[in-house]
């Protein structure tokens, strides 16, 4: 049985004329459905001009503008950025066409901005940064153009900064006091943000004038906060430790925008001083004229070793002074000691004696013994 119609019987040459019809009209629809855009001369995207008025003042509003010409590319977008972080972008295919992200210092008026440039209005001092204009175009190119420049914001006002004015430290603290730390500042023209105090560089409190909690303490060896007595200004410290002692750092900040700071670093030192007077001992019990007198005086235990100084009827002694010693004990108390050797003068004598005194001294906190040597036989007596 013969099919009609099949392809053994059919006439090819009526088929190739068609085919090569129905060829031509499919590339010529593509090409006619293209873009007329002339690949044999390019005109490419370039940025002519990025204007950024710069320096400006506090409080002004101003336009970034980029010029730029196409060519014979068609724009794809438009996108500003400040320190490398997009802010605005203007692209006129999408819907909206504009698009803002916040970005700190960054106040953008959309009413006035469009497709080659930004309005910032109100600037403040964190306006300051590196501007960027990209231009960017669509297809078949897809290419891009960046141009940056800065913009930099003054405060030409008399504007009067933060300073602190002192640090009150009352050092030397004897082990076992509490003592309050005072940082007295004057803020000028800004809002205090918070105020941190350090010791030996590692934070230890902080107060927030807009946080609850205001007031936080981080432990540290040695540092045992009062929070009752502490404030915006001061924090206060009990029955303080030798580890207490250490560079103790005042920090103020003031708030938004400017964020300034100002610090002040001063020395606490903490010291044990002499729980009783010196302990004194002579050779012999019985002077006379013209004998050379030794004594030798041993401070009590403290931290540090006292400085230890005599005195010849209240007069200092420079010389005739030997064999000084400091002593650690092993609870790390020290103790000095230091010898005074002198030769016995009828002109020392005053009212029938002479008075040997030595003084232990750990800075202002001072314990001394005396020893009268008395003319009648030069009986030794000592008194504190």
């Amino acid at each position: 049985m013969q099919m009609v119609g099949s392809l053994q019987n059919y006439d090819m040459t009526r088929v190739l004329p068609f085919k090569a019809y129905f060829f031509e009209l499919l590339v010529f629809l593509l090409i006619t459905s293209m873009p007329a855009f002339d690949f044999g001369h390019h005109i490419p995207l370039k940025i002519n001009m990025f204007y950024v008025p710069s320096p400006s003042e506090v409080g002004d509003s101003v336009l970034l503008r980029c010029d730029y010409e196409l060519g014979n590319e068609a724009l794809y977008a438009l996108k500003f950025y400040k320190n490398m972080i997009e802010f605005f972008r203007y692209a006129p295919e999408d819907h909206p066409s504009i698009m803002i992200f916040l970005t700190p210092g960054v106040n953008v008026d959309l009413s006035k901005s469009g497709n080659s440039s930004v309005y910032l209005r109100n600037l403040t001092l964190e306006s300051s940064g590196n501007y960027t204009c990209e231009v960017s175009s669509g297809p078949p190119y897809f290419s891009f153009k960046q141009i940056t420049k800065q913009l930099k914001v003054e405060d030409s006002r008399h504007h009067i900064p933060l300073e602190i004015k002192m640090l009150h430290i009352p050092s030397p603290a004897v082990v076992g006091d509490s003592i309050l730390l005072r940082c007295d500042y004057d803020l000028g023209d800004e809002t205090l943000y918070n105020v941190k105090f350090y010791k030996d560089l590692e934070e230890f409190y902080i107060y927030y004038t807009k946080r609850i909690p205001s007031m936080l303490v981080f432990p540290q060896p040695g540092v045992n906060v009062d929070l009752s007595k502490s404030g915006n200004s001061s924090v206060y410290l009990r029955n303080l430790t030798l580890e207490s002692a250490g560079s103790y750092t005042c920090e103020v900040t003031s708030d938004a925008p400017s964020f300034f700071f100002d610090i002040i670093t001063k020395q606490l030192e903490v010291v044990v001083p002499p729980s009783e007077g010196p302990v004194l001992t002579e050779e012999n019990s019985d002077y006379k004229i013209g004998e050379n007198v030794s004594i030798r005086c041993h401070s009590g235990k403290s931290k540090p070793a006292p400085d230890l100084k005599w005195y010849i009827n209240d007069q200092p002694v420079i010389s005739h002074l030997h064999n000084k010693e400091t002593i650690v004990h092993p609870d790390q108390l020290e103790s000095s000691s230091l010898a005074l050797s002198f030769r016995l003068m009828s002109d020392e004598i005053q009212n029938g004696k002479v008075t040997v005194k030595c003084v232990a001294t750990v800075k202002h906190i001072s314990a001394e013994t005396s020893i009268e040597i008395t003319a009648s036989g030069f009986k030794l007596s000592a008194f504190h």
